[in-house]
């Protein structure tokens, strides 16, 4: 992809990668310049900080936006440019995965190296993929909207993100795997009621019901295999209660290619999605690792929303 320098803001995430970006981002915007050139490279400074740079950016004429974080970067860099409808099409949104979980790395053609990954950014030519729109409710119980580049989830999931997040990270995947196990033994699981495009498919006793427009949550589990981002559909993928001798027996599976069903788990797949909690547990609402809110949730596709540098093929 050609690129104007002057055209190109790098917004970066300095707590990303359990502060690894902010101890290094003079050597990192440095590299990042030698690279691409006298681009402006921006930090976020808290929390939503990268939907309003990433806006900006767009008002002032960029047209690539590089994200340099984490998959909460990530998609909050894709949420400023998918608000300006002119901007989806005319913007292109590249991304330097530097995080800890790194899921939706593994759909990129990605390299841990910055000067080869930037080498590739160069190289390829950005794909139109589908992104996600997910409705919830606040703290305050009002109604809020929020754009999803790999997956929402509802249950023990939005619990491990939210406790991982206000820890330390550092153990990438191991971490994510060891806070799952540790929340088990405190989830209280809630009977939720599912729908997919307007119809009923159940009610379940669930862990964690996952919406998935990538293939992995959670540091490397692979919640939904079948799931491309360019075939406008949203994969549903819910994991029931079980013991907590059972839930460990069957989590490394989905580290292993993909849940086995041995029944824990229900797959469906649809353009809109709604999770509506029937009975108390813990039902918190979170998406591409981050704490939104909590239920009802709603979920739908939005096919060919945003222009992506570095997809690989066979996630398309």
């Amino acid at each position: 992809m050609q690129i104007n320098p002057a055209r190109t803001v790098v917004i970066a995430n300095p707590t990303a990668g359990d502060g690894r970006v902010g101890r290094n981002f003079e050597r990192l915007s440095a590299q990042i310049r030698k690279e691409l050139g006298d681009v402006k490279v921006v930090k976020t400074e808290r929390p939503g900080h990268g939907i309003q740079l990433a806006q900006k950016a767009v008002w002032d004429g960029a047209d690539l936006l590089i994200s340099l974080g984490g998959d909460g970067t990530h998609s909050e860099v894709v949420a400023g440019v998918f608000k300006d409808k002119d901007a989806q099409r005319r913007v292109t949104v590249g991304l330097l995965p530097c995080g800890s979980g790194g899921d939706f790395r593994r759909l990129l053609d990605a390299s841990r190296d910055i000067g080869a990954h930037l080498a590739l950014i160069k190289a390829r030519e950005p794909h139109m993929i589908d992104v996600g729109v997910a409705h919830y409710l606040d703290e305050e119980n009002i109604e809020r909207s929020r754009i999803f580049l790999n997956e929402c989830s509802v249950g023990m999931s939005a619990t491990v993100c939210d406790n991982l997040n206000r820890s330390r990270k550092r153990f990438g995947a191991a971490s994510y795997f060891a806070a799952s196990v540790s929340a088990q033994l405190a989830h209280r699981p809630p009977l939720v009621r599912i729908r997919v495009d307007g119809q009923e498919v159940g009610d379940f006793l669930a862990n964690t019901v996952m919406i998935s427009n990538g293939q992995y949550a959670g540091g490397g589990m692979r919640f939904a295999p079948r799931a491309r981002l360019t075939d406008g559909m949203l994969d549903v993928t819910v994991i029931k209660h079980a013991n907590v001798m059972r839930m460990s027996l069957f989590s490394p599976t989905l580290y292993l290619g993909g849940p086995e069903d041995g029944g824990l788990v229900s797959t469906f797949r649809g353009f809109e999605v709604a999770v509506e909690v029937l009975t108390e547990g813990d039902a918190g609402v979170e998406a591409d690792g981050e704490l939104l809110g909590s239920t009802p949730l709603r979920a739908h596709v939005v096919p060919s929303g945003i222009r992506l540098l570095g997809v690989r093929e066979d996630a398309l």
